[in-house]
């Protein structure tokens, strides 16, 4: 292996790695893709890069279809959900519950943002992915990825069609939708506190893949990009302990989310089949 190459978003808790030179001995670059993911195609498609940030999403989808990359157990971004769910202005909807048979919008049916909004209207609300006409504006970065029957795509934007009551709610994240609506579920603070109570874990929203070819070969490179990301996280948290808490780096504290994004993602139709061993899905098997 002459060089590699890493992408990830600029984070405080990425800079000590992004300032090597080298890995295990190895020329490393890291190309600054800003947003990170329009690298997800060129990673999931060709494997361009050796280590790559990605959407849990994605990576699920990717497992499902047996591309060969595995997870770093290290979170990289992630929050609470709740919020992002608003009802068009004449849609009648007053509470999360009132959506069974209703349209929703959203960016892509594989958005992760969509998984996890789904997830909780399932089990907090008794509202499940089947129950629900989905329109969305994009399809799925993966390859081969079908959609579901109630999935349904939009000529518009997303926003445009929520505006415009084409869809009775949508899921936006708080800076792009529009200033005079309020989410769905009002007790969203509430809700995220007892979901993290029920379930120990945040949200995920995104992770960072390695090639599996790139860590049967080079095994010392990959964990010393590890060991720089969990050196820069604790940096970071001894300035300000209260800092990203989605960040979260080992199998043990990874793993809850992860089940319940793979859960969901079962449940939804994103992927065929229930992964079974979720130790499988990280890199030597999350021992790193």
């Amino acid at each position: 292996m002459k060089s590699a190459s890493v992408v990830l978003a600029r984070h405080p808790h990425v800079e000590l790695l992004t300032s090597q030179s080298t890995l295990a001995g190895i020329p490393t670059e890291f190309p600054l893709i800003d947003p990170v993911h329009d690298a997800f195609d060129d990673m999931l498609q060709t494997q361009r890069y050796d280590i790559c940030e990605m959407a849990i999403v994605a990576f699920l989808q990717a497992n499902d279809a047996g591309i060969g990359v595995k997870l770093l157990p290290f979170v990289q971004s992630g929050g609470h959900q709740h919020r992002n769910l608003y009802p068009a202005r004449d849609s009648g909807l007053t509470e999360p519950r009132d959506l069974g048979n209703r349209r929703i919008g959203v960016k892509s049916y594989s958005q992760t943002t969509g998984l996890w909004v789904r997830g909780w209207l399932s089990d907090e609300d008794g509202v499940a992915a089947q129950d629900v006409n989905w329109y969305v504006t994009e399809r799925s970065h993966v390859a081969g990825f079908a959609d579901p029957d109630n999935v349904h795509l939009l000529n518009i934007p997303l926003k445009q069609a929520l505006e415009e009551g084409v869809v009775d709610a949508a899921i936006l994240g708080r800076t792009s939708a529009p200033s005079d609506l309020v989410p769905l579920a009002a007790d969203y603070a509430e809700r995220d506190a007892k979901w993290f109570q029920r379930n120990r874990a945040v949200p995920i929203n995104h992770m960072i893949l390695v090639k599996e070819s790139v860590a049967d070969e080079n095994p010392k490179l990959v964990r010393e990009a590890y060991t720089n990301l969990v050196e820069g996280l604790t940096q970071c948290r001894n300035g300000d302990p209260a800092y990203r808490p989605a960040v979260r780096s080992g199998l043990e504290d990874v793993r809850p989310a992860v089940e319940l994004a793979a859960r969901y993602a079962y449940e939804q139709g994103l992927i065929s089949a229930p992964v079974e061993d979720i130790a499988s899905l990280f890199v030597f098997g999350g021992d790193i």
